[in-house]
């Protein structure tokens, strides 16, 4: 747990100096761009690299220190890394939602309804996306965007877990063969 501690911490740590570098290199959030949205969204995919080496390194260093290496015992080893990356991750965008940035998701839904338009939408295709973007307006609150955040990180890292979990075991069992 020490090392899910370490790794989950300082990768938690990086993707929120990223975050939150991002935020202040763009600026007022209320005063950005459609481009420049969609050049932070693909920043924001680095988090999942992040997450994704830090389980990596987590199931890694289990195989140099552990005796017995079963998949699960290396699974539970990047699930621990995951779980401290995302519980940081989500409270971090709930953090941004309820004290950075309470108008947030307003000022995400004009840029949104302003990419569809620049994409040649019809103004009825536009409605149809506003009434949609109403009918999830209760998601719309702090806590559910740091439950949303905490479960997407959750499974990213996961996914990577179980990856990475099969790859060393099946090089542990090469080695010992």
């Amino acid at each position: 747990m020490k090392t899910a501690l370490k790794l989950g911490g300082i990768a938690g740590i990086v993707i929120l100096i990223s975050t939150y570098g991002t935020y202040f290199a763009y600026g007022d959030f209320s005063k950005i761009t459609v481009d420049q949205l969609n050049s932070m969204e693909t920043f924001g995919y680095l988090r999942y690299i992040i997450v994704l080496l830090a389980v990596y390194w987590g199931i890694k260093t289990v195989v140099k220190t552990a005796v017995a290496l079963t998949f699960g015992a290396l699974f539970m080893a990047g699930l621990q890394v995951v779980l401290v990356i995302a519980v940081i991750v989500g409270l971090m965008e709930y953090g941004y939602v309820q004290f950075w940035n309470p108008d947030f998701f307003d000022q995400y839904a004009k840029l949104a309804i302003q990419q569809l338009q620049n994409s040649g939408m019809t103004d009825a295709m536009i409605a149809r996306a506003e009434e949609q973007m109403n009918a999830l307006a209760w998601m719309r609150t702090p806590i559910i965007t740091g439950l949303m955040y905490f479960i997407e990180t959750f499974v990213v890292g996961v996914v990577g877990a179980l990856l990475a979990a099969f790859f060393f075991r099946s090089k542990t069992k090469k080695a010992q063969a």
